[in-house]
C-alpha cells in the first residue's frame, strides 16, 4: 500500500512505493541486508528478523527496514524453526515482488540463518 507522504509529495517511503515509482524512475538495483535485533521489554524479549532494503535510483538511494518475523528465546525449538520459516517465507515473497519487476537484488544470503533457532 502507498504511504500518504509518497501520494501528497512524491517521496518514496515504502517498498509499495518505491515499485511505484520505478515505472517512471527505473531503479538501478535494491542493496538487502539481513539483521536480527533484540528487542526488551518489561514483558518480554524477542528477536527481530529485519530486511533492510536500499532501492538506488539514479539520483538518489531510499532506506527501508522491514520486520520479517520475531523469535522468542524462551521459546521450544520447534515454534522458533516455525518462526524462522514463516520468517524466511515473508523474505522470500518479498524479494520475489522486487524480482517481478526485473530488478537486480544485491543480498549475501537469501534467508535468515538456521542458527537462530538452536541459540
Amino acid at each position: 500500500m502507498q504511504s500518504l507522504r509518497y501520494m501528497l509529495f512524491n517521496k518514496p517511503h515504502n517498498i509499495d512505493d518505491c515499485l511505484d515509482l520505478h515505472k517512471t524512475k527505473n531503479i538501478a538495483n535494491v542493496d538487502v541486508e539481513l539483521k536480527v535485533n533484540t528487542h526488551c521489554d518489561e514483558m518480554y524479549i524477542v528477536e527481530h528478523l529485519i530486511a533492510s532494503y536500499t532501492f538506488n535510483f539514479k539520483d538518489f538511494s531510499v532506506n527501508y527496514e522491514k520486520i520479517h518475523g520475531g523469535i522468542l528465546p524462551h521459546q521450544s525449538m520447534k515454534k522458533k524453526q516455525k518462526s524462522l520459516y514463516s520468517a524466511n517465507k515473508s523474505l522470500e515473497e518479498t524479494l520475489s515482488r522486487i524480482k517481478d519487476y526485473k530488478i537486480t537484488i544485491n543480498i549475501k544470503e537469501n534467508k535468515f540463518s538456521n542458527e537462530l533457532a538452536y541459540n
